[in-house]
């Protein structure tokens, strides 16, 4: 004779055939198939029908209304290039050397020779390929012999004033330049005659 299914437990009542224990504790029977349209396959079938509706809609156009789409995206294509393309910089592009009246970040000697510090400075001369800056600093100068005060318009971010040390030229090889921060503002090249 056949022995009749225990009565339902836990979770089982809410409905949740995923979770239907009969009998020992941890038992469990995987939930039903309902069809193609249930569980993992519905986003198979529904990428299947909205693919052979997008391929019958293509084969009941005409040519020239493909062909205007298709013009119309590469235009939108060429005009974003080209607005990409027209980006102006903040600042002006780097020269490819030095000049009087630019302001470079450059890894600069301190005066002991014994270590370094990357730091702003202005180019007052070139020599060949050597170059001789007057370095700056954020540290406040005012009332000292030998400091000029620079503000920081036109080659670093924010405002604010720094100061040029006038005092004390340093001669740099190009592998200590690292990249151009900008032109010198017009009262500092006047006062040092660039």
């Amino acid at each position: 004779m056949g022995m009749a299914d225990p009565p339902l437990t836990g979770r089982a009542r809410g409905g949740n055939l995923g979770s239907i224990s009969r009998g020992r504790v941890g038992r469990r029977y995987p939930p039903a198939r309902l069809g193609p349209s249930a569980g993992c396959h519905s986003a198979d079938v529904a990428r299947t029908s909205a693919l052979a509706e997008l391929t019958s809609t293509l084969d009941n156009l005409d040519p020239t209304t493909l062909l205007v789409v298709g013009g119309v995206a590469v235009l939108s294509l060429l005009w974003w290039a080209t607005r990409l393309a027209r980006r102006t910089p903040t600042r002006r592009r780097a020269p490819a050397t030095p000049r009087v009246g630019d302001v470079w970040w450059a890894d600069v000697p301190f005066e002991d020779g014994a270590s370094s510090k990357d730091r702003p400075c202005v180019v007052v001369e070139t020599h060949g390929r050597r170059t001789v800056v007057l370095y700056v600093t954020s540290t406040d100068k005012t009332g000292r012999p030998g400091w000029l005060a620079m503000p920081r318009q036109g080659w670093a971010a924010g405002g604010g004033t720094s100061w040029l040390r006038t005092d004390r030229r340093v001669i740099l090889d190009p592998y200590r330049l690292r990249r151009y921060a900008g032109p010198c503002p017009p009262p500092v090249r006047k006062a040092l005659n660039l």
